[in-house]
């Protein structure tokens, strides 16, 4: 059994490109964070992650008064900035916020979804990668399930039969 769920499950527990939708969903959740990575990843699978979720938050579009990165202290705001100085010229000011504001989020001790205020491009990603497309399939077919129970034959059913038959 436990080699039949690793053979199922080998994209996602390889970390393997296929399961980047997966990563940055677990990414952008405030309980996981960065905290779920395996102790023996490398490196270069740790910092294929975090600019994983760095290049996704940048397609996000977020309006610029939404972004702030004001909240930064000092330690903090030296603490986060990663970039070298010849790479600062050609990023945007914007995008190096988004990076500050992604990096802020993975750095906050905070497990709790109302964090997700403090960060909007992180909430717009947790909604993106943590929800389900709406769908109308469902219903359509509780309705084509209630009309095999509303048959001629049943016209007497109370309304309340018919919800316990229905749900």
């Amino acid at each position: 059994m436990l080699i039949k769920l690793h053979d199922r499950f080998k994209n996602y527990l390889n970390l393997s490109h296929e399961a980047d939708d997966a990563i940055l969903a677990t990414c952008f959740n405030p309980f996981f964070k960065m905290r779920w990575i395996p102790k023996g990843l490398t490196e270069a699978d740790k910092e294929r992650i975090q600019l994983l979720c760095i290049n996704a938050a940048k397609q996000i579009n977020i309006p610029n008064n939404e972004i702030s990165t004001s909240d930064i202290s000092d330690n903090e705001e030296s603490f986060l900035i990663f970039m070298s100085p010849n790479r600062s010229n050609a990023v945007t000011d914007s995008s190096t916020s988004v990076e500050l504001q992604i990096l802020q989020f993975f750095n906050d001790k905070n497990k709790s979804f109302t964090c997700l205020n403090n960060y909007p491009v992180v909430k717009q990603l947790f909604i993106n990668y943590n929800t389900n497309i709406c769908s109308s399939a469902p219903v359509e077919r509780l309705f084509s399930f209630a009309d095999f129970i509303m048959a001629p034959s049943r016209s007497r059913l109370s309304d309340e039969q018919f919800e316990k038959l229905v749900f």
